[in-house]
């Protein structure tokens, strides 16, 4: 089940996933853990609750997720002890998985941190911060923003003044816009992970630390990108435009997006599903979105553009200038015109950012499936008599 699977660091299988919605909805955060790297040593307890949880740790130092599974039917307020020895040469600050503040105290090297580990859930805190102290901090850390950027704060107590150093962890492909100690700028450098490091004077008393930051990937805001539409009452409501000297990498970005809402769509149809099941399955729906050439665009609206900067569409670069906006790499919407582009450095990056775009496209165009008719003996008497073979296993209201 979920929990098993983030205990251990594994990714199911994709027919295991079929027809279990809950699953469905937590595999992306599944995947950024076991690509992070589980740990066999935890390196932290919970104080209280212990008999009901079980711990694991991903990744590292700035890096470090700890997950805590709640097998129980009741959710828990747990206070939990991380020993940084373990972890690196910071004292880590952690908030949970969606960047909303937990409480921390260290002490001796120990940070002490409190969260709820909610009823059949898995419960993920990340390090965001990272100081060199040993005792006498309390702290929140908090991330906010969208897929375009956002604010990681922390707000540390101390009771006497320290001059010290701090990490603090960055989003994948994001850049710093400035780094603030108690509203005045400080200076910052760039570590080569996914983070940054800085000298702070922290005083006696309440200390607040702003880090703004913007992704190098995604300018517009994902509600935004998700409202475009690409099929309208089961026609294709745009075209795909790639550049007249489109290369193949350019091309297969074009087909992947095409093909995602043809395969999208096609689920939706219960006649080709029940041909899956019998094993010759053929598409009974086709929602062929248009691939065209730069050059055959004669209305600048309701496109997606695929390209490079190099040799840069000229569509891309019009809709760019109409909108107001320079070109640039990465994904964008051009509210006015109703396009998005994706546009790379080449064309190799242009299919990066599309597999990019896709994985956001998954937040709306989600498959579920039915789980797959191949239990048997007792597991088949089970799921018939639950009712679930061939169903859909739904989470509660």
């Amino acid at each position: 089940n979920l929990l098993s699977y983030f205990k251990v660091g594994i990714i199911p299988g994709g027919n295991l996933t079929h027809g279990v919605e809950k699953l469905r909805r937590e595999l992306p955060r599944l995947v950024e853990m076991v690509l992070t790297g589980w740990e066999p040593l935890p390196a932290f307890k919970a104080l209280e609750h212990s008999s009901d949880l079980w711990l694991s740790r991903y990744g590292s130092g700035i890096g470090t997720y700890l997950v805590a599974g709640n097998g129980s039917f009741k959710d828990k307020v747990v206070e939990f002890a991380v020993d940084n020895d373990y972890l690196g040469d910071y004292v880590l600050l952690f908030a949970d998985y969606d960047g909303r503040a937990c409480s921390n105290s260290v002490k001796d090297r120990i940070t002490r941190v409190k969260a709820t580990a909610e009823s059949r859930e898995a419960l993920i805190l990340k390090a965001l911060f990272g100081i060199r102290a040993d005792s006498g901090i309390t702290a929140e850390v908090a991330q906010s923003g969208g897929i375009e950027g956002g604010i990681l704060t922390a707000s540390i107590n101390l009771k006497e003044a320290v001059s010290t150093e701090m990490v603090c962890r960055l989003p994948a492909s994001s850049q710093v816009t400035d780094v603030k100690l108690n509203m005045r700028d400080i200076a910052y450098s760039v570590m080569e992970t996914n983070g940054i490091k800085f000298k702070v004077k922290l005083e006696p008393g309440k200390n607040s630390i702003e880090v703004r930051y913007r992704s190098g990937i995604f300018h517009s805001p994902e509600d935004a990108l998700l409202a475009f539409t690409f099929v309208r009452d089961g026609k294709p409501a745009c075209k795909i435009v790639v550049n007249d000297n489109a290369d193949s990498k350019e091309m297969l970005a074009a087909e992947r997006i095409r093909e995602y809402f043809n395969y999208y769509y096609a689920c939706q149809d219960e006649e080709y599903l029940k041909a899956v099941r019998k094993g010759a399955a053929k598409a009974t729906v086709s929602i062929s979105i248009p691939i065209v050439r730069a050059g055959e665009v004669r209305d600048c609206r309701d496109l997606v553009v695929i390209g490079n900067i190099g040799t840069g569409s000229g569509v891309a670069r019009q809709v760019s200038a109409a909108g107001g906006a320079v070109l640039k790499r990465g994904i964008s919407l051009i509210e006015a015109s109703n396009v998005i582009l994706l546009t790379g450095d080449s064309p190799s990056d242009a299919l990066n950012l599309t597999n990019e775009f896709m994985r956001l496209l998954d937040h709306k165009y989600t498959w579920t499936g039915s789980m797959p008719n191949i239990f048997k003996g007792e597991d088949r008497e089970h799921f018939e008599k639950a009712g679930l073979m061939g169903g859909v296993l739904r989470e509660k209201e």
